[in-house]
């Protein structure tokens, strides 16, 4: 069971977000974000297929989609993930009406192996504890959710609670059924909760959502199970739609970050680099590493004692070499991890590369 005390800290800070790619019309109302070996999936919400998207981080074009044969998406608003199965929360519920939430759970060997890109889901059915009311109550309503977090052997539910600024938490066992949901806790967030993930490395629950003052992400630091927990409240500036919608770690240290399209702006696939979590300082590469943006070759005048890795955003490792002269002419349009370091010394210090 989750059960906490969660307080927000005042004089909430602002951080930047770095636009990776805007995402292909497709895409253009994408809820929820995972990553599976290396794959960034999303999904679109309210109305869309009952479709996993893989995404191309330098052209935002889908590069596969697998549809679920037995699942609607009446409105998909969430994904998750453990080490066995992926989770897809159709629990969307603006006017309090549905009697059908339902979560899918499909077991990853197969969304990898699908044959013809066509996969089966087990499904876990709920209805809340406290709802006894059906009637419509658009945008009022306590029971509408958008976010999912896997956590040990439990999920989480984080409701979107359009009758306040609070977020009302629920577990959900991963066992399919069909189950009553008690609401364990609640927290305060000023503002909608449209997204989150469990970092695992940091040990740091991260929510995204929205108020009138703009994106925020609030970052939920403590032990887990939960007994007392430390809420850190961000405004996010963001390269495009304010209208976040979900988060996912990179598995180095990033975040990446989908906000749906907007009347002004496409949908758009976002990052965070590392420091704005942790509160590090960022290791600036220009004047380190020249050019950048680059088209071929790289220059790092640092001893040749330096050892240069260069990894994908999602984690894999694609280039390594030592300071000096580098070929990056193999590496596609986008923007990429860039770390450096000196074993002997103990230094290490890492940034972003950006090949045109």
């Amino acid at each position: 069971m989750l059960i906490a005390l969660f307080y927000l800290n005042s004089g909430a800070q602002n951080i930047p977000s770095r636009l990776v790619t805007p995402l292909e019309n497709t895409l253009s109302e994408t809820s929820g974000l995972i990553i599976v070996n290396g794959r960034i999936i999303t999904h679109n919400d309210s109305g869309g297929s009952p479709v996993l998207y893989e995404i191309d981080t330098s052209s935002g074009h889908v590069t596969r989609a697998v549809t679920l044969n037995d699942a609607d998406n009446i409105d998909w608003e969430d994904l998750s993930r453990d080490d066995f199965y992926i989770y897809i929360g159709d629990f969307g519920n603006n006017t309090g009406t549905r009697k059908d939430l339902t979560i899918y759970k499909v077991r990853i060997e197969d969304y990898i192996s699908a044959p013809s890109d066509q996969v089966f889901a087990e499904k876990i059915h709920f209805r809340y504890a406290g709802q006894n009311n059906f009637d419509p109550d658009p945008e009022r309503t306590p029971f509408d959710a958008e976010t999912l977090i896997s956590l040990n052997d439990s999920l989480y539910i984080f409701t979107k609670n359009h009758t306040g600024t609070r977020s009302d938490i629920y577990p959900v066992p991963k066992v399919p059924g069909t189950y009553i949901l008690h609401k364990t806790d609640s927290i305060s967030t000023g503002g909608l909760v449209t997204g989150g993930t469990y970092d695992g490395k940091s040990r740091r629950i991260l929510l995204t959502g929205y108020n009138l003052g703009g994106a925020f992400i609030l970052e939920i630091t403590g032990t887990f199970p939960l007994s007392s927990a430390t809420v850190n409240k961000m405004y996010l500036s963001t390269p495009g739609s304010r209208q976040v919608e979900s988060i996912f770690p990179s598995g180095n240290g990033h975040y990446f970050i989908t906000a749906e399209a907007s009347a002004k702006y496409p949908a758009a696939l976002l990052s965070l680099d590392p420091w704005i979590i942790t509160g590090e300082a960022p290791y600036h590469l220009p004047g380190l590493i020249f050019p950048n943006p680059a088209t071929g070759i790289v220059n790092i005048p640092l001893p040749r004692t330096y050892k240069v890795e260069i990894y994908a955003l999602t984690g894999q490792k694609l280039l390594s070499g030592k300071a000096g002269i580098l070929d990056v002419s193999s590496l596609r349009p986008g923007s990429y991890l860039v770390k450096i370091n000196n074993a002997k010394e103990k230094i290490s210090k890492s940034g972003i590369l950006i090949i045109r």
